[in-house]
């Protein structure tokens, strides 16, 4: 938090929208909030929203911990507002987890082909993972 800290503070005009991304993309409240005090009056009200509620709902999905098949719906939303990024990824992987531990490798295959085009087909993660799941003897397949 110290480097987006320091960052925020250092931002010129001319790389504001890039850092904005970037802090986006972290989807976290706080470092939101913290821009949003310095540079919020530079971003209409519609795209603070939405980033607060992809943060909010990345905060909900507590994506350290084991998915929960309750949070369904919100996986699944998160997934497709916030596709291709990091954090959508490793909902996609929580989201799967419990297929690869059964080694039910064409059920996981099949709920990442159906996020896939909100990563986009020529996702190198996203086709990496669907390798991995079609050949089911590949042993370095495991849940961690």
């Amino acid at each position: 938090m110290f480097f987006y800290d320091f960052s925020i503070r250092k931002i010129t005009k001319s790389n504001l929208d890039s850092v904005h991304k970037i802090i986006a993309e972290k989807f976290e409240v706080e470092l939101l909030e913290k821009f949003y005090i310095m540079y919020g009056n530079q971003f209409s009200e519609e795209i603070k929203n939405e980033n607060y509620r992809r943060a909010l709902l990345a905060e909900r999905l507590q994506l350290e911990l084991p998915y929960n098949e309750k949070e369904f719906r919100n996986f699944d939303e998160f997934i497709k507002i916030t596709a291709p990024s990091d954090k959508a990824f490793l909902a996609l992987q929580n989201l799967i987890a419990a297929d690869i531990e059964a080694k039910k490798w064409k059920t996981a295959a099949t709920v990442v082909r159906k996020y896939q085009p909100f990563f986009g087909y020529n996702n190198v993660r996203i086709n990496h993972l669907l390798e991995m799941l079609n050949s089911s003897t590949d042993a370095s397949v495991t849940i961690k």
